[in-house]
């Protein structure tokens, strides 16, 4: 019996376009000089960048999308980064997209690719988030965990 997977709008297997967000293919690059310790999408926002840092690991898409819509609501003005090790390949790949594409306060960071500091997807997940440390673009960064919800106080 053969299963069909279906395809996602938001993920591509197709080859990649430079003008686009290497991860999800949805948003559009511009250029830029800046190097971000996320992605060259993050790149794009430029600097004094305020963050709201998590590491994606093992955890529901659901309490993820709950967390974007959150850090909207909570902190205006502030970007979501996500890093994470997730591929093409795997279930959830498509679902992060589509929180990426749909949302313009998030970034994706993929931990095999941080700047200059290359692979860091071997190291302990949750520590991931504290990337955002070492980006000169980022004037101020929070860190959450990515299974805990956001309480208005």
């Amino acid at each position: 019996m053969k299963i069909e997977v279906p395809q996602s709008e938001f993920v591509t297997l197709q080859p990649k376009k430079s003008n686009l967000d290497f991860q999800c293919q949805c948003k559009e690059l511009s250029i830029t000089t800046n190097e971000s310790l996320c992605s060259d999408y993050a790149s794009t926002r430029g600097n004094d960048q305020k963050v709201i840092s998590i590491s994606y690991f093992n955890q529901e898409v659901e309490k993820l999308r709950k967390i974007v819509e959150d850090t909207y609501a909570f902190y205006p003005g502030y970007f979501l980064r996500i890093y994470h090790n997730l591929t093409e390949k795997q279930s959830n790949y498509p679902k992060l997209c589509e929180l990426f594409c749909l949302n313009d306060h998030v970034d994706l960071c993929h931990t095999m690719k941080i700047g200059h500091y290359g692979d860091s997807s071997k190291f302990f997940a949750p520590l991931w988030k504290y990337a955002v440390l070492a980006d000169p673009q980022v004037l101020e960064a929070h860190f959450r965990d990515a299974g805990n919800l956001m309480l208005k106080r």
